[in-house]
């Protein structure tokens, strides 16, 4: 079973986080109607220069402050000097490099979105030590809320800007809003203050810990920009815009769906790393748990796109719906696969992750370049063809550091797989009988209907006694308001 806290840390999370995510995809289906697909293509060239920087100031530094055992005054103030510092030279050759990349891109417009963009690396430098503390604490809920308010925040200005008509300029202070509200709520919470000394030493030895956690978060990023490169250079800046649009639209389902348990990983598993024999069942659990959310949602998705697209994003959209048809599965992937990173670097293995990271960057780069040429939908195609080429790898790898067999991370998301795959057949089968004549609106109300009754009656079925009687409880307390119940439930 997962530990009381961890529990509550998701439980926690789901409550302040969820509705966050709730509020940011809503302004981010309404931004893209108002939008169309070019803006995206421009803020996607942007980032281009700007995903492997925020290595530095970032999610890496978060990672190893998380995953160090033990962590003193100086490594705490060392790393938050040399971040913010680090950021404020990435910023500059940003402003310095963007008269060339809009050249290079043939967007002139980039000369002036790379740096604003870039500005966003600053609060993000600020934030990285207060979050990381927060996250070690188990203070999940902190966290929840601070990205929630920031979400909302930025939904709001990001689509205050676009009815005004600043058209990319809305996702440029979309990003702005975000990154300053959350520094702002993070370092409120913390309540941390600098208190020891600039030591390069310090420094130094946090980057011989986190050295292939770093490793495998840049060939992750590495992989995503060069596809970027190679679709807006080949296809053209609305076809990288179609890409990105369908890539966003996965991970905000994925914030959605599967962040609760993601958020609480990294820091459950080194804390429970010692325990070995506890740690087995919650790894079950959690991948039960993420299976049994996220594989209705994204093959529901994937079935419903071609129709879900253009009623919800408009017709400027409509090239869109089978590349998010086929991008989506990126969504069942992680259903099962999300827990790996963390327990192999939990674990204190982040080199198996960097080899992973590596393997996944040399077939990306591969696929992409082979599929570029024939459009968008076999490039998406490829990209996922290649996500899921990695899979029996990293299931082997967290058996080797965790002992949990093979066979039980197959059969953990087993039920949710079958029922996955019967409510896709009740929808496409569905679909072919509704008459043409039905508008888009009321056929795509019928497909989610027809799925959302199918699902949880075939899961209930595949699902082994024990937990079916588990899953009808759990039910029982939402449909009856009776929230202490659930709350027991995590307790």
């Amino acid at each position: 079973m997962l530990p009381g806290r961890v529990k509550r840390g998701v439980l926690w999370w789901g409550l302040s986080g969820w509705s966050g995510a709730l509020v940011s995809l809503a302004g981010f289906v309404i931004t893209a109607r108002i939008l169309g697909p070019e803006p995206y293509g421009i803020v996607a060239f942007a980032l281009v220069f700007i995903a492997i920087p925020h290595l530095f100031v970032g999610k890496s530094i978060v990672d190893t402050l998380v995953q160090r055992e033990t962590l003193t005054e100086d490594h705490t103030t060392s790393t938050l000097w040399f971040a913010t510092s680090a950021a404020l030279v990435f910023l500059t050759t940003a402003a310095l490099i963007a008269p060339l990349a809009g050249e290079t891109f043939g967007q002139t417009i980039l000369a002036y979105v790379l740096p604003a963009y870039a500005v966003v690396l600053l609060p993000e430098a600020l934030k990285s030590v207060p979050a990381a503390l927060l996250q070690r604490d188990l203070r999940f809920g902190d966290v929840a809320a601070a990205d929630a308010v920031a979400f909302a925040a930025s939904a709001a200005a990001c689509l205050v800007c676009a009815v005004a008509g600043f058209g990319v300029w809305s996702l440029v202070i979309g990003a702005l809003t975000q990154s300053s509200v959350s520094l702002v709520l993070v370092w409120r919470a913390a309540r941390w203050r600098p208190a020891g000394r600039f030591r390069f030493a310090a420094l130094f030895d946090l980057a011989n810990f986190n050295l292939h956690v770093f490793a495998a978060d840049f060939f992750h990023l590495a992989s995503n920009q060069v596809q970027r490169v190679i679709i807006g250079t080949v296809l053209g800046v609305e076809a990288l815009g179609v890409f990105v649009f369908s890539w966003n639209l996965v991970e905000r389902l994925k914030q959605l769906i599967q962040g609760p348990i993601d958020a609480v990983a990294l820091p459950s598993v080194a804390k429970m790393r010692e325990d070995v024999i506890a740690f087995r069942p919650a790894l079950l659990q959690a991948m039960r748990l993420n299976a049994s959310m996220s594989v209705p949602v994204f093959l529901g998705a994937a079935t419903v796109a071609p129709v879900a697209i253009p009623v919800v994003f408009g017709d400027r959209w409509l090239a869109a719906g089978a590349v998010v048809q086929v991008i989506m599965l990126i969504g069942v992937r992680a259903a099962v696969t999300s827990m790996h990173g963390a327990t192999m670097q939990g674990f204190g293995r982040a080199d198996l992750q960097t080899i992973i990271s590596a393997v996944s960057f040399a077939l990306a780069v591969l696929v992409v370049w082979i599929a570029a040429p024939y459009g968008v939908v076999p490039v998406a195609a490829a990209v996922v063809g290649g996500a899921f080429a990695t899979w029996p790898l990293s299931v082997w790898f967290v058996k080797r550091v965790s002992g949990v067999r093979v066979l039980d991370q197959i059969m953990a998301g087993a039920p949710a797989f079958a029922a996955g795959i019967g409510m896709a057949a009740a929808v496409i089968s569905t679909e072919m009988i509704v008459p043409p004549a039905v508008s888009g609106l009321v056929r795509l109300a019928a497909l989610i209907v027809v799925g959302t009754a199918t699902y949880p009656l075939l899961f209930l079925a595949f699902s082994a006694s024990d937990r079916r009687r588990a899953y009808v409880r759990f039910a029982g307390c939402i449909a009856r308001g009776d929230f202490q119940a659930v709350k027991r439930l995590f307790s």
